[in-house]
Parts: C-alpha cells; structure tokens; sequence
C-alpha cells in the first residue's frame, strides 16, 4: 500500500507543477486543501477518482508535447 501513496503523490506534484501550482491543482480536482496536502505528503492514498483526474493532466500535457514536436517537423 505504501507504493501506492508515493505514487499517488508523485502524480499529483507532477500534475501540480503542469497546472501552475497547487491551488490550481486543487481546484481543477474539486478537493479541499487538507485532502491534497494529505495526498502529495503521501500520508494516505488518494481515491482512483482523483487519481485518474491527475494522470489524465499529465497525459494530455505529454501528448501536446508530442504534437508539438511534430509539428516541427
């Protein structure tokens, strides 16, 4: 189970730092400070929910990465 808490919270520092910061974070997730702050500290693992919502930032932001590296071509 630990596993999973550090990765949950290595997603969401990720997804964080692609939106700007934390309290962007939080509000594209809909969750309370103390709910993140708890999540990213690894202290306990976040709900499949919001860790989907999190994976899908990082996803969307590596594929205009790749789009915009083809367009380059």
């Amino acid at each position: 189970m630990e596993s999973r808490r550090v990765l949950g919270a290595s997603v969401l520092c990720r997804a964080s730092t692609i939106l700007g910061g934390t309290p962007a974070l939080r509000k594209y997730l809909k969750v309370s400070a103390l709910s993140l702050s708890v999540w990213m500290t690894g202290a306990e693992a976040l709900p499949t929910e919001v860790f989907l919502k999190a994976v899908d930032v990082i996803v969307d932001a590596e594929v205009q990465d790749l789009q915009r590296g083809a367009a380059h071509e």
